[in-house]
């Protein structure tokens, strides 16, 4: 999920392996706004996209749909065309399970994909960060309003069930599951290396 620790853990590794990191939020965003000089940050991009409710919200979630799978079809592709020697980290958004089912078994194949599972303080702070700052979202079959119910108050109650989804949906995709609160331990990079290193079923 968005701010689970993704982007700190694909920076600890790139300073520890001289691994090279590529950060897909940021080819989204320069995919779906290719005439900015700049790729506009996750809270440009989530005004861009709004909510569910928003009546812009239905086709721009589909127009990032499009573009977050042409970004993992790219990278896959990148990977391919790479030196299988040096080290790389795919710093993927949240929305990369919704990429397809052809492009998750391949993103399997070539890569060891890591869940970092969030601790139950951790989806409190999620949620709590969501509905300060909501950052672009995905919310497929989550988004279940009620006959009657305000958007607020739909939104308040489907994102924990949104972040359970999403959670199975990470766990059945990854090879590795971690604690997202791994990062915050002395002894994080030696024991995700060890796992990485271990392979796929550990």
């Amino acid at each position: 999920m968005s701010n689970i620790g993704k982007s700190g853990w694909a920076a600890r590794l790139r300073d520890a392996c001289a691994a090279e990191v590529i950060d897909c939020d940021q080819l989204l965003a320069s995919r779906l706004f290719p005439q900015q000089d700049e790729a506009p940050d996750l809270r440009r991009l989530a005004t861009w996209l709004g909510q569910p409710g928003d009546a812009c919200y239905p086709h721009n979630s589909a127009r990032l749909l499009a573009a977050e799978r042409e970004v993992m079809r790219q990278v896959l592709a990148r990977l391919q065309a790479r030196d299988a020697g040096t080290p790389c980290v795919i710093d993927t958004g949240g929305s990369v399970i919704h990429a397809g089912a052809d492009v998750l078994q391949a993103l399997r194949r070539q890569t060891c994909v890591i869940h970092l599972q969030a601790t139950p303080a951790q989806r409190e702070q999620l949620y709590a960060r969501y509905l300060a700052e909501p950052k672009p979202l995905i919310w497929g079959d989550a988004w279940q309003p009620r006959p009657g119910e305000s958007v607020s108050d739909a939104r308040r109650r489907c994102y924990p069930l949104l972040l359970e989804a999403r959670e199975q949906a990470y766990a059945d995709l990854a090879e590795l599951t971690l604690p997202a609160d791994l990062l915050e331990r002395p002894e994080s990079l030696g024991v995700l290396l060890d796992r990485v290193g271990a392979g796929p079923g550990t």
